[in-house]
């Protein structure tokens, strides 16, 4: 519930996607060579990349009436497992693509609260809104400062010409919902409880001693 400052970067999702006549769902990514095939949409987690699509057509499923089977291609240019939320930018191009093809309009935030919810309940990763709220809003040369309780948002410029930002790709692979990531959200969240916060956010220095 605190406040971030991301920015886009110059990586992308796509997702070409069409629905079919019957249940079947049948995936493909131009990272991998092997398609995900499934008779009907799966209700368990399979443990790859194929869980991010699947869970947010799940969400969606909830929200509405279920749909039918459906072919989707993924193409990235993000690295996977870099820290560069290569997981939140596919649950937003599946999201807006599956959106698009069942004809259903939903505003930015509430796209963002899907991909979250996909990421935190079918997925496992207890992740925040900053992710897909960026993939949706970003403007180019700008940083975003959003208040994650409230989801007020302001595109703040970045400075142009003075600074380079360069991203280094360590090859330390990340993986949210497999790290410890979800520990110290609980963590955090415990520690909130101690001080009787409704979140860290609300918490002074002088809480300090007591957590």
């Amino acid at each position: 519930e605190g406040f971030v400052l991301p920015a886009a970067i110059d990586r992308h999702v796509g997702v070409a996607l069409r629905l079919r006549r019957d249940a079947r769902i049948a995936l493909r990514s131009d990272r991998y060579q092997a398609s995900v095939e499934f008779d009907a949409l799966p209700t368990r987690r399979q443990g790859n990349w194929a869980d991010y699509v699947i869970g947010v057509t799940r969400e969606i499923d909830q929200r509405y009436d279920p749909g039918p089977g459906f072919d989707a291609f993924v193409a990235s240019d993000i690295p996977v497992g870099s820290g560069l939320s290569s997981s939140g930018a596919l649950d937003v191009a599946n999201a807006v693509a599956m959106l698009a093809a069942r004809g259903i309009e939903m505003p930015a935030v509430e796209t963002a609260r899907l991909c979250q919810a996909a990421e935190n309940g079918f997925v496992g990763a207890h992740t925040g809104i900053m992710d897909p709220f960026t993939a949706l809003t970003a403007r180019g040369g700008n940083a975003i400062l959003l208040d994650c309780r409230s989801m007020r948002d302001e595109h703040v410029p970045l400075p142009d010409g003075r600074f380079a930002w360069l991203l280094a790709d360590s090859r330390v692979r990340h993986e949210l919902a497999l790290t410890a990531y979800n520990e110290r959200r609980r963590e955090c969240e415990a520690a909130a409880t101690v001080l009787g916060l409704p979140s860290l956010r609300d918490a002074r220095e002088a809480d300090l001693p007591r957590i």
